[in-house]
């Protein structure tokens, strides 16, 4: 998987530099670095991705239902116009050509690991305190442990870092038992729990903390 989808991913953005640096560099240009009807609109489907490959497959992502919108959602005429028909011609190619690939990759997903389910398993100890919390919980008495039902993707760490807060303990986590957390934090922080270990550290450039 990881193959793939990083060889396929390589392949895309060399093609995409390349262009831009290029044909769409030349457009760009000639608009004076000013965004078009066409730009805005390509703006709001990447933040419409970025956020939706926060809580589903990115495979899953519609790009097909944009191709008409920008026709529909853009005028044929205005400023700028090499601009905009260089966008015209593009934007729908692009949306096109990354529909076709994520239909392949979700094929081939599903003939091998079935559908994407929409929750993350996770083992809780059955001496923490569940009660209120925003998970599906079914209680495992033969191992005295807690089974539930947490939402995947950034609605876990959400809703793992409530549990955790709450003094909900962790046992597994979707069978793993030893979980890798990245955790920002100013320089100086230190881990006094002895509860984990720290693998290793980076400054982040612009600001003033650490990832662990």
């Amino acid at each position: 998987m990881l193959v793939v989808i990083g060889t396929s991913f390589s392949v895309e953005s060399i093609l995409k530099s390349a262009y831009e640096n290029t044909i769409g560099k030349i457009s760009e240009w000639s608009s004076s670095d000013e965004a078009t009807d066409e730009d805005r609109f390509a703006f709001g489907v990447a933040r419409e991705y970025a956020d939706f490959v926060h809580i589903r497959p990115f495979y899953e992502f519609r790009f097909a239902r944009r191709v008409p919108a920008l026709w529909k959602e853009t005028s044929l005429v205005g400023a700028h116009w090499l601009r905009k028909w260089e966008r015209k011609l593009f934007l729908p190619t692009d949306y096109t050509i990354e529909a076709l690939y994520c239909e392949f990759i979700e094929n081939m997903t599903h003939l091998t690991y079935g559908s994407e389910p929409d929750v993350t398993h996770a083992w809780l100890d059955a001496a923490s305190p569940l009660a209120n919390h925003p998970v599906q919980v079914k209680l495992v008495r033969q191992v005295g442990a807690t089974a539930a039902e947490i939402p995947r993707y950034q609605e876990f760490t959400t809703v793992a870092s409530t549990l955790a807060s709450g003094g909900v303990h962790s046992v597994e986590i979707a069978g793993n038992s030893q979980i890798l957390i990245s955790l920002l934090a100013p320089r100086d922080w230190r881990d006094e729990s002895g509860d984990a270990e720290v693998l290793f550290s980076t400054p982040v450039l612009t600001r003033n903390v650490r990832e662990l």
